[in-house]
């Protein structure tokens, strides 16, 4: 298993223990290129990055979002509901950020808490917070 390799471990980890969103940027002709949301994060051969769209290289990868909620059918009672619905029913955005930030501590890995908005199917454009994690055996900066 390569450094790279080791390096995503724990966030992958994170990914599919909470089923965060996530998304990658990576490098193309020049420009960073951004995937969009899902519910899936692997490395499906050794030297790649999958999050729903396509493999990509660990190498073109300038980082990996992660979006620490989950989203539901709103009831009466509970937080406000957001844009969009589920057959017709409201929804809600569950944040579990600070869960994740805790777990996070100690990790030699780099990351940063960024605000974003969270785009899938049932939810345009809602704020959240996100979790970048800088890619260190990827591009360098632009």
């Amino acid at each position: 298993m390569t450094d790279a390799n080791l390096y995503w471990a724990p966030v992958l980890e994170f990914q599919q223990k909470h089923g965060c969103y996530a998304r990658l940027g990576w490098r193309e002709d020049g420009l960073t290129a951004e995937g969009y949301w899902g519910q899936l994060l692997i490395m499906p051969v050794q030297g790649y990055l999958e999050a729903g769209a396509a493999p990509e290289p660990i190498r073109t990868i300038e980082w990996v979002d992660l979006c620490a909620v989950r989203v539901s059918v709103w009831t009466e009672g509970s937080a406000n509901p957001i844009r969009g619905s589920f057959r017709g029913h409201p929804l809600q955005i569950i944040d579990f950020t600070d869960q994740i930030l805790a777990e996070l501590q100690g990790l030699p890995l780099a990351w940063e808490e960024r605000n974003g908005a969270l785009t899938t199917g049932s939810i345009n454009d809602e704020p959240v917070r996100t979790i970048r994690f800088r890619n260190p055996y990827g591009p360098s900066p632009l």
